[in-house]
């Protein structure tokens, strides 16, 4: 089961989108868990992340934030416009082509 990290400010405006990708990934067979934190909870939450998405409301931050991390993860922002329209297909797509980008033994680390 790979884990996928989506922050935003508090955390809060991620929650629905969060709900839509476990249940899309749940019906389409991914072995795939979705949670959303605060950005500023990404180094506890680290160890257990498998790939970082950040909300687009704080895509400003997202260099800071791969400096954060120091590559053990992937880390990218979602699509403003997939983010809004909560398409939870194209961003679990997203998450699913940024673990497979990971090269072998780095996975879990």
């Amino acid at each position: 089961m790979k884990n996928v990290l989506l922050v935003c400010s508090f955390g809060m405006s991620t929650s629905f989108l969060t709900k839509k990708m476990n249940d899309l990934a749940k019906e389409k067979k991914v072995p795939l868990i979705v949670y959303a934190k605060s950005e500023n909870a990404i180094e506890t939450e680290l160890e257990k992340a498998d790939c970082i998405l950040i909300g687009p409301q704080i895509a400003y931050l997202e260099e800071q934030i791969k400096n954060r991390v120091g590559g053990k993860v992937p880390v990218e922002c979602v699509d403003a416009t997939n983010f809004g329209r909560m398409n939870a297909a194209a961003i679990l797509k997203q998450a699913i082509r940024m673990i497979k980008s990971q090269k072998p033994g780095e996975e879990g680390e």
